[in-house]
């Protein structure tokens, strides 16, 4: 039986999670991006009450990697954090597209991109690598707006309604 109730479940949290998406996807097309990240804090506040069992996986999966280098509380605040960056970086994925070049601009700063424009200018191909942290798709537009070929590697979502959104 309780595997029923956790397929339900999943199909409750996966409905949920694409009104969700649709309805601040609406909102991304007429509020300022300050709105929707404030938006996005709130969104994480009731994820952390609504779902107080993944902020405790979070925070377990970080004592694995870290230790005893933090105190519980310190990890149930990264936990927190994290769910809200998450939260924030859907929210700027949504507005994207309703973003001019000069607001990308403005949101985004390179550095070291002398480095990437010598090495293309040679010729040469450059490999960037960074990790899953911060809002990685508002960083390629701001690449694209410097005119520097892109490719990414990456994963698709295990969601098809995120995988197709992204």
């Amino acid at each position: 039986m309780s595997r029923e109730k956790s397929k339900l479940r999943r199909r409750i949290e996966r409905a949920l999670t694409r009104c969700a998406a649709a309805g601040s996807g609406f909102l991304a097309r007429f509020l300022p991006l300050s709105a929707l990240r404030a938006l996005a804090d709130g969104v994480a506040f009731l994820l952390r009450l609504l779902a107080p069992s993944r902020q405790r996986g979070a925070a377990e999966n970080m004592r694995r990697v870290f230790g005893e280098r933090y105190t519980n509380r310190q990890y149930r605040a990264l936990a927190a954090e994290v769910t809200r960056g998450v939260c924030r970086t859907m929210m700027e994925l949504l507005k994207l597209p309703y973003l001019s070049r000069e607001r990308v601009v403005r949101l985004v700063s390179l550095e070291g991109s002398e480095h990437v424009t010598a090495a293309l200018a040679r010729g040469q191909g450059v490999v960037l690598l960074t990790g899953h942290y911060g809002n990685w798709d508002l960083m390629g537009a701001r690449m694209c707006d410097e005119g520097w070929p892109l490719t990414v590697i990456a994963r698709d979502s295990e969601e098809s309604f995120t995988a197709e959104m992204i």
